[in-house]
């Protein structure tokens, strides 16, 4: 576990410009993962041995075991939230990412839960031992009053009673130690868990802030293209006018050019105009009323 500790601030210092987010993001989570279900490990066996603690198999080597297993918790469970910190100060750079640091923080939160609990229960099953290994030592030498029938007797008497009231003394001092041990990493465990519960609150800050951008920015495009759509719209429309008016120049002008051809051909003019002409003036007659009509019906 030191081996991978180590590792993994290298990992960090080498990947700190990040410049291979994806990269540290892949080996962090694989680390977290592989540290929680380390912890899982061990809290499960932290819940044989306390079970144990206060019944015929209760002895002063699964204590040891009980109390080097919990400490090598303890250490993994820190480690494992530093690791998380880390992740967390990392860019969301993919939902998938912030989906998967979700997980992670729920199941490491999951095991120090049972963790902690196991680790109460060690505390209570510590202070019942050294309340029954007190009271035993009492009634042990209020019981073992030396007898005074010879000089030498009393003398051994004492002497075994001595050390067994030593060797008591020094159980209870070892499980006393022990005790400060476990509230104390108990009391580092809360930190943990509001340092997780921070995390927490703020990646919920942060995801609402990207959110409220996005639909921002979702409002915006919106409007964007239903702007882009009237112009188009009245960009058409002006077109379609200017066309419309230069066809009605064109034929307007045409019109007044055969008009005034016809008109200089007319009877009243030096030339004659025959039947031809006659038709044609009547047709302009006609049409340049219709024409003008249909033209400023469509311009307009």
């Amino acid at each position: 576990m030191d081996s991978d500790w180590e590792s993994y601030h290298q990992t960090r210092s080498s990947n700190g410009d990040g410049s291979d987010s994806a990269a540290q993001f892949q080996r962090l989570t694989g680390q977290i993962s592989t540290n929680i279900q380390t912890i899982n490990q061990y809290v499960q066996q932290m819940q044989r041995m306390v079970g144990q603690l206060g019944t015929p198999q209760d002895s002063e080597e699964l204590r040891h075991r009980l109390h080097d297993i919990q400490h090598e918790t303890h250490e993994v469970s820190q480690k494992t939230s530093q690791m998380l910190k880390d992740l967390n100060d990392l860019p969301n750079e993919q939902r998938q990412w912030k989906l998967q640091r979700e997980r992670l923080t729920n199941e490491l939160m999951v095991v120090l839960n049972n963790f902690q609990s196991a680790q109460r229960q060690a505390v209570e099953k510590e202070k019942a031992s050294i309340k029954r290994v007190r009271a035993a030592n009492s009634a042990y030498g209020a019981d073992q009053q030396p007898s005074y029938d010879s000089e030498p007797s009393r003398g051994q008497q004492q002497r075994q009673l001595q050390v067994e009231q030593n060797v008591d003394l020094q159980a209870i001092k070892e499980r006393q130690q022990a005790l400060s041990q476990l509230e104390s990493d108990i009391t580092d465990v809360n930190q943990i868990f509001k340092d997780l519960a921070l995390m927490v609150h703020e990646q919920g800050e942060i995801v609402d802030s990207i959110e409220a951008n996005v639909d921002h920015a979702v409002v915006h495009v919106e409007q964007g293209a239903s702007n882009v759509q009237r112009a188009a719209h009245y960009q058409a429309a002006s077109r379609r006018k200017k066309v419309c008016l230069l066809i009605f120049f064109v034929m307007a002008i045409l019109i007044l050019i055969l008009f005034i051809w016809l008109w200089t051909n007319s009877p009243n003019s030096d030339q004659p105009c025959g039947e031809w002409c006659v038709a044609a003036r009547s047709l302009v007659q006609v049409l340049v009323p219709v024409v003008s009509n249909v033209l400023l019906t469509v311009v307009c």
